[in-house]
């Protein structure tokens, strides 16, 4: 496979948050320059939304999105291919056994649990579909399992864009915002077809959320708001954050700005790491990252990734998807709508 490096660099502005708030620059904010060495690599498949990605136990990464081609304008095929380094992947194969269900113009999400591999994403009449393929099979046109999310009482789920879907503990987790109110929704399941739902029901969002599990056991579902703050939670109670509050020895207030996508999360150096596209002091849907230490309302700072020489900032169309992977973070992310994956070393 071609690939192309290029070495990001970054800026660090320096804020303060309640878990993940995105602030606007103001002329009190104090800025400092520093440099993030990574490598950003074009992996020559096209997509208009975010990517996918999770790994099996062998170490094999999936990558999962939804393409530039379909039958007809504004449609397009889900797509899947596997990789050994999650750098190298292998060509483009269609997951599904049946062309009819494999058109989204939105997100996939994907996980692997029990071995075998899930792929979830909004089809027909805004349906969340599901299906499933042992690990190890050849990819194309082996998910063949195909059935739509339905919960309690036999109601078929609906998305308004783009899921998320997560493995902690032997269980399933999948995140959607709904159809017609954009409420924050998660499901869970130990199987892939016995679904239980939970709505956030005073928390909206016009984006996709996010999930991660972390190795303290916890999962974290993360969402841009109708006011464009960002916004943490681990599942169970909701605790309400706003964008504006204090903390010991500090006050601020935030004016609604900045958050273009919804985030991409992982858990990785004992915080949540977020990815996202923002609009703060820069052209919108630009790359940013920030990280939060679970139940610590700490002082934070922001990332945004710059090409080193370069005033052009990466942009981002629709959720990143992050990968752990040894030492390292993998971030997978549509530019334009070219899929590009920068690794930033631990």
């Amino acid at each position: 496979m071609n690939i192309r490096a290029r070495v990001l660099s970054s800026w660090l502005i320096s804020v303060l948050v309640i878990a993940l708030v995105i602030t606007p620059h103001r002329a009190n904010a104090q800025w400092s320059y520093t440099q993030n060495v990574s490598t950003l690599t074009d992996l020559h498949q096209q997509s208009r939304v975010g990517p996918a990605v999770t790994v099996d136990n062998t170490g094999r990464v999936y990558l999962a999105w939804s393409g530039t081609n379909g039958p007809q304008s504004g449609q397009a095929y889900l797509n899947i291919a596997y990789s050994s380094d999650g750098i190298n992947f292998s060509s483009a194969m269609n997951p599904l056994s049946s062309t009819d269900w494999s058109i989204s113009p939105t997100g996939p999400g994907i996980a692997v649990l029990n071995g075998n591999i899930y792929y979830a994403w909004t089809g027909g009449s805004n349906h969340i579909n599901i299906a499933y393929a042992p690990v190890g099979t050849t990819l194309s046109g082996a998910f063949t399992s195909h059935k739509s999310l339905v919960t309690a009482g036999g109601a078929v789920q609906q998305a308004a864009g783009s899921v998320s879907l997560t493995v902690n503990n032997g269980t399933l987790y999948l995140a959607w915002a709904g159809v017609g109110n954009n409420l924050i929704n998660y499901a869970t399941s130990t199987n892939g077809t016995s679904w239980a739902k939970t709505t956030y029901a005073s928390y909206t969002s016009p984006y996709s959320p996010g999930l991660a599990a972390a190795s303290t056991g916890a999962v974290y579902l993360a969402w841009t708001s109708n006011n464009q703050c960002q916004y943490l939670n681990a599942l169970g109670p909701i605790a309400p954050k706003n964008c504006s509050g204090t903390l010991p020895g500090h006050t601020y207030t935030y004016a609604p700005v900045v958050g273009s996508t919804g985030p991409g999360i992982v858990f990785f150096n004992g915080g949540i790491q977020s990815f996202f596209g923002a609009c703060p002091y820069a052209p919108c849907n630009s790359l940013f990252h920030t990280s939060v230490n679970p139940g610590s309302n700490a002082y934070q700072s922001y990332e945004m990734f710059t090409p080193a020489g370069s005033p052009n900032t990466l942009g981002v169309s629709g959720n990143p998807a992050i990968l752990h992977r040894n030492t390292q973070m993998l971030i997978y992310f549509t530019q334009g709508t070219e899929i590009e994956v920068a690794t930033i070393p631990g």
